[in-house]
């Protein structure tokens, strides 16, 4: 099993698009895109924009930033760094990035201080994709498991510690369970993706999960620095467990489990995803943070990050509007979120693609 092609440490990789038409993540073999090939609105503006956030918002950046280069090429400079979620926030505030990804909205005292750096006008959250967060583990022979929003919890807080427990059984009773000791990996540098599945695991898990939300791992087991440093512990130690984005464990050819959120089990793919963003209420205006929606629907996967764009709504120099207009506006079309689903990634449904497509093309 290969490792994640785009991870690397999250202070060197830059992905950058320009006159030379590529998308390069310096340094690392087999880092090109897999771009469509379908033509799609796009003006391509000459202009110069740069964007800041964490690493695993890699993989989709990455993507957007080929196809966007084999649409305009030699007409606009496109680039995006990966920092800590700190870091990230510090650069955008600095007016040292266009654009900054988070991937929870950011708290209204964050936003209020932001909207200083774009002349006093707000920020805008523009949900552009959406990761399912899988569970996969490290167990010979067991290539298939479903679980449960309480087992879970009880397998991240250390409630559960053998793979051999009942509880984990009574939902497999065709699957040989290991009598082994079960260790979570969770990775530190991903404070979005630990506070959206701690997030649901207070909804979902009740007082199995006694923790609340966090964007900090918590419970006993492994931390490591990075998404890519638990795919490592993972693929190397039997007994491991992880919660990653589902690209993350399709690069990797790892297992997921299935999860019964109330309504039967359901896989993790771009196709559930997708179908539990349906189910969240899109706020007026332009301000596009959603509220996710936990509650379960048959043949929906709510354990899914959201990636969110965040952009001064106006405020923009001559240079960028246009170039963020354009490039935001690429990011949304059918073609490249369908592009996004072969990589692992939920589509935006189309009510709320529509949505942040009107949204960017209203940034100044």
């Amino acid at each position: 099993m290969g490792m994640a092609r785009w991870a690397v440490a999250a202070s060197a990789l830059v992905l950058s698009v320009s006159a030379c038409g590529t998308a390069t993540a310096p340094g690392q073999p087999g880092a090109s895109t897999t771009s469509t090939t379908t033509a799609v609105p796009a003006n391509c503006p000459s202009g110069v924009i740069s964007g800041v956030g964490p690493a695993s918002q890699a993989e989709p950046t990455q993507e957007i930033l080929g196809a966007y280069a084999d649409r305009c090429d030699f007409k606009s400079s496109v680039s995006y760094q990966n920092k800590s979620a700190e870091e990230a926030r510090q650069m955008f505030g600095n007016a040292l990035s266009t654009w900054l990804t988070v991937q929870r909205p950011l708290p209204e005292a964050d936003a209020q201080q932001l909207a200083a750096r774009c002349g006093n006008n707000p920020i805008w959250h523009l949900p552009t994709s959406a990761a399912p967060l899988a569970v996969s583990w490290n167990l010979p022979g067991v290539d298939r498991l479903t679980l449960t929003p309480s087992v879970l919890a009880k397998l991240l807080s250390g409630a559960i510690t053998r793979w051999d427990d009942p509880a984990i059984a009574q939902l497999n009773p065709d699957v040989q369970l290991p009598g082994i000791p079960v260790t979570p990996v969770l990775a530190t540098d991903s404070p979005g993706i630990t506070a959206t599945l701690t997030d649901w695991l207070t909804s979902a898990a009740g007082p199995d999960w006694p923790n609340g939300e966090t964007s900090e791992p918590i419970g006993p087991g492994k931390q490591t620095e990075s998404l890519t440093d638990s795919v490592s512990a993972l693929l190397g130690t039997p007994g491991t467990m992880s919660v990653l984005p589902l690209s993350y464990t399709r690069t990797n050819s790892l297992p997921t489990a299935s999860i019964d959120f109330g309504a039967g089990p359901v896989a993790p793919t771009p196709e559930t995803g997708s179908r539990a963003l349906e189910a969240v209420e899109i706020p007026e205006g332009n301000d596009l943070r959603l509220q996710p929606d936990y509650r379960a629907s048959a043949g929906a996967y709510p354990l899914t990050v959201i990636g969110y764009q965040v952009v001064c709504s106006r405020g923009n120099n001559s240079k960028q509007g246009p170039v963020l207009r354009d490039f935001f506006s690429f990011w949304t079309t059918p073609a490249e979120q369908q592009a996004l689903a072969d990589l692992g990634l939920a589509p935006l449904p189309e009510g709320l693609r529509g949505r942040v497509s009107t949204a960017a093309g209203q940034i100044r």
